[in-house]
């Protein structure tokens, strides 16, 4: 079963050798996160049409809510892959990626905090995500934050 994922993940990411780096394992899960995520856009909409452009906290302008949970989408598998398959990666090297990553998917859903625009099927999906990056998202429910909540008179 091993040799069949392994002769497979090669064959999709075209390499003729045994070996399989962990730069490459991280290029195939990036591409399987668009493509995952572009079949989910074809059952529920993420961001209404017309929805306001944002620039990626890698400075990438001109982005829809909807790349934006893409790109957070990337971020957090990323993480989880990190997190559960180290191997080949210099254990110092993968902890500042898992940090910058962190970093970055927390960015993207700040950048969605407040504009509105996503659908409900978006709000659930960066619920999703947020648990990667360690947050919670207390402004994709309909209640508010224990600190901004007022007492009753």
């Amino acid at each position: 079963m091993q040799q069949h994922a392994d002769f497979t993940r090669r064959r999709l990411i075209g390499l003729t050798n045994a070996h399989v780096s962990c730069t490459d394992s991280r290029q195939v899960t990036h591409e399987l996160c668009h493509q995952w995520l572009y079949m989910i856009q074809e059952a529920w909409r993420l961001a209404r049409e017309g929805a306001e452009q944002l620039v990626l906290p890698s400075g990438t302008a001109d982005r829809t809510p909807s790349e934006v949970l893409g790109a957070a989408h990337v971020a957090a598998a990323l993480v989880r892959l990190h997190r559960i398959d180290p191997a080949g990666a210099d254990l110092q090297h993968a902890a500042d990626h898992i940090r910058y990553l962190v970093h970055y998917g927390r960015g993207c859903l700040s950048l969605l905090d407040g504009i509105g625009d996503l659908t409900d099927a978006g709000r659930a999906l960066a619920q999703r995500l947020a648990p990667a990056f360690g947050v919670a998202l207390w402004w994709l429910t309909d209640s508010t934050p224990c600190d901004q909540q007022q007492e009753n008179p």
